[in-house]
Order: C-alpha cells, then structure tokens, then sequence
C-alpha cells in the first residue's frame, strides 16, 4: 500500500512461487535434481546393503556347515581313539593271560619224562642196580630236554670252563683259593650256574676265582 497525496494506492505483493515462475519459466514443472539423486542414492544404498545382508548370511551359512564337519570329524576321532584304546586293553590282557601258553607247552614233554623216570625207579621185579641206572638215564633225558625248552625260550645258561678268565659281569667270586698253576682272575670251580633271558642277565653264577699264592695271606 502506497500513499499518494490523498490516494492510497494498494499495489499487492507477488506471491513468492508466481516470480519464480515468472522469472524462471523454464522450470516450471522440472523436478529437483539434488532431491533425484538423494534418492536414487538411497535406493542404490539400499539395494547394496541388501545384496551385502545376502552375502554375509551366505557366508555364515558356509562356516556354519564347515564347523559342523570340523566337530563330526573330531566326535569321529574321539570315537575312534576310544575304539582303539579298547582294543589294545583287550589284546594286553589276551597277552597276559597266555603268554606261557608256548613254554608251558614246550615243558609238558619234560614233565612226561620226570613221570616215566619215576615210575621206571618204583618199578617191581628188577634189581636196584638196573632201577638207578634207568633213573639216571631218564634224569639225563630230562635234563636236556628241559635246557632245550629254555633255550627255545631265550634262556641261556651261564657255566664258565676252569681257567676261564672271570667276569664280573655274569659272574659272582664268593670265594677265592690261592693256585700256583694259574694266574689271579681265573675261575676255578663253579658251584651255581648263571641263567640269562635274551641277553639281560637274570642270575650270575657263583664261582671260585683264583688268586696268586702272595696273594693269599693279604
């Protein structure tokens, strides 16, 4: 409203939208293109968080199967593991139970032949003479078989010859006796005989060892 001397002139404001399209007609009716493209780049945000979402629930999905083969595979190993350890507990306990199966089998002929030895000595109607000497025949039989059995069995004996050099490794001095003929350190009479099992020493024979004569009174 503007006043001119007496006249009030009323000259209304444009409305604000009316001189944008005024001034800018060309633009009337176009679409803001800042507000497009937030748009579309919320969309595409959007779609790529979803195709992500995929992806990460694939992925979960792939190292969940995989750790369930990892823990099948370990409950089968367990499993396994607990298989064997019975059966070796088992096979030790068979082993145990006949591992004299052989050697009892091997030292049966020996036992028949300390039977027949005895009953050839109770024999009625022959002299005693013939009785002991059947006795030592069987008693000799017997003891070669038996030596035989143990040596099957990985025994052997241990019986040094006279002037045998002693050895303290399988042998036991529980006596000297001064000699002239041979030199200190030589065996000289073996009252027990050794036994070892397969190279491990399981008794050593007692033997009488030999010293010098100028030895004998220290």
């Amino acid at each position: 409203m503007v006043f001119y001397g007496d006249d009030i002139v009323d000259h209304e404001q444009p409305d604000s939208q009316d001189m944008y399209n005024e001034n800018a007609p060309h633009l009337v009716g176009a679409k803001d293109p800042l507000a497009s493209d937030c748009a579309a780049g919320l969309q595409a945000g959007d779609e790529q968080g979803e195709e992500s979402g995929q992806a990460l629930l694939l992925a979960l999905e792939a190292e969940k199967e995989k750790s369930q083969n990892y823990f099948n595979q370990l409950a089968r190993a367990e499993a396994e593991m607990a298989n064997l350890v019975k059966r070796q507990k088992r096979e030790m306990e068979h082993v145990r139970k006949f591992a004299l199966e052989r050697f009892i089998s091997d030292l049966l002929p020996v036992l028949d032949s300390l039977e027949l030895g005895l009953q050839a000595a109770c024999r009625e109607g022959e002299s005693s003479a013939e009785s002991i000497k059947a006795v030592v025949e069987g008693m000799d039989m017997t003891l070669k078989m038996l030596i035989s059995t143990l040596e099957k069995s990985g025994v052997k004996v241990i019986e040094p010859e006279r002037h045998e050099d002693f050895n303290p490794s399988y042998h036991e001095a529980i006596s000297t006796q001064p000699i002239s003929e041979c030199p200190s350190g030589k065996v000289l009479q073996v009252i027990q005989k050794g036994c070892q099992l397969n190279e491990r020493l399981v008794r050593p024979a007692l033997v009488v060892v030999s010293v010098a004569e100028s030895q004998a009174g220290e």
